[in-house]
């Protein structure tokens, strides 16, 4: 923005101290932001509540557009990496805002534009992020094409065919084989949030990107979680190169290019099957485990779905029992899971326990969003017992 436009907008100005939210995942903030000075990293929890950094806007960036004017709510947090100057600007005075910015009108409307055409992401489920276009007319006109089930194929010759409106392709080196091999990353701007659950599973509207969380080697079917896939020390990758063939028997079907559910399920129990072999410790069985739940759930296998949620329940307790490494925020998280897939499991008397044991923890970090959802799951907890005494 010219400097008089900026100075035009200095009642929303808002300072933030480093390390200070934004916006939290999952909510639906009634602003979009510019960064006027500082850094804004983008973070995204797991089931577990560790966070994952999967993108960053430096000054000048505009962020938080696609929930502010779509009510779709963020798929990151907003996070402060330095101490910085945030214009919040109401969606209701946008107009007013605008007339005042013509540019940053422009800049918007640009960056909807191409929000089918963003540069390759580092990772999925990250709000949009300021992009600088090509010009409109230089685009291909079949990118304006909204039909989500219209894919645009580019093809691999080791991926196969792909959607390049929906992936881009990448390289990994095994740490266990030392091979190289692609896989294909989610783009940011091909993620459609529809709906989410009370246990944290997220239904999308077009690519589901947690079917791509697990990367998964060929050669060996080593597989692990993108952001920690290269940490494996000389015990864990002897031990993985002993049970290469067993994996290797797993894969019933290729996982490199796009996946649907049951090769998403297939990355699920490799992850699995290598965490267990690498003493992974009952976090990561617990997280896996869950993912797997979320998989059936979306195939309508109940029983399926029933046996995975009651070992991800029963896993979580170890961890919230044992584990001596976790932090008070994610220990408040495995508490709320264990009510809610209680409640799921059809035991709301161990559900209230835990959803209490949720409640009313104290920690450095206040979880307004979990509290509320700890609240009204433990509505729904009392309000099942009561069911089931009135008819006992």
């Amino acid at each position: 923005m010219h400097a008089d436009e900026h100075a035009s907008l200095q009642r929303f100005r808002q300072e933030y101290q480093p390390g200070a939210t934004v916006y939290e995942q999952g909510t639906n903030p009634a602003e979009f932001f510019v960064l006027a000075s500082g850094r804004v990293v983008f973070e995204v929890l797991d089931s577990l509540g560790a966070r994952t950094t999967v993108g960053e806007v430096l000054a000048g960036g505009v962020f938080g557009l696609v929930s502010a004017f779509s009510g779709r709510p963020t798929s990151a947090a907003a996070r402060t990496a330095a101490k910085s100057e945030v214009l919040a600007i109401p969606v209701s005075e946008a107009a007013e805002a605008f007339r005042n910015a013509p540019e940053l009108a422009v800049r918007i409307v640009r960056q909807f534009a191409n929000e089918r055409l963003a540069p390759p992401s580092a990772a999925p489920n990250v709000d949009e992020v300021a992009i600088e276009p090509e010009p409109p007319s230089l685009l291909p006109l079949h990118m304006f094409n909204d039909d989500a089930h219209s894919p645009v194929p580019e093809v691999d010759a080791q991926l196969g065919a792909f959607n390049e409106a929906w992936f881009f392709r990448d390289d990994a080196q095994c740490p266990v084989c030392r091979n190289t091999f692609p896989y294909l990353r989610v783009r940011a701007s091909a993620v459609r949030p529809a709906s989410r659950d009370s246990d944290f599973r997220i239904a999308y509207r077009t690519v589901d990107p947690s079917l791509y969380s697990v990367s998964v080697c060929p050669h060996c079917a080593y597989a692990s979680y993108l952001e920690d896939f290269a940490e494996v020390d000389a015990n864990e990758r002897r031990a993985l190169l002993t049970t290469r063939s067993e994996r290797l028997g797993m894969v019933s079907q290729g996982v490199a290019g796009e996946r649907d559910i049951e090769s998403g399920m297939v990355s699920l129990r490799l992850a699995l099957a290598c965490a267990e072999t690498r003493g992974s410790g009952p976090r990561r069985i617990a997280g896996l485990v869950h993912r797997l739940a979320w998989l059936e759930r979306s195939r309508t296998d109940e029983d399926a779905e029933r046996v995975l949620l009651q070992q991800a329940r029963d896993t979580y307790v170890s961890v919230y029992e044992q584990d001596p490494d976790i932090q008070d925020a994610s220990a408040m998280r495995v508490a709320y899971l264990i009510g809610d897939l209680s409640l799921r499991l059809g035991d709301p008397g161990t559900a209230r326990k835990w959803l209490l044991e949720c409640v009313a923890m104290k920690t450095a970090e206040r979880q307004e969003g979990l509290l509320r959802m700890a609240r009204l799951r433990l509505d729904d907890a009392r309000e099942a017992q009561h069911e089931a005494a009135r008819t006992a």
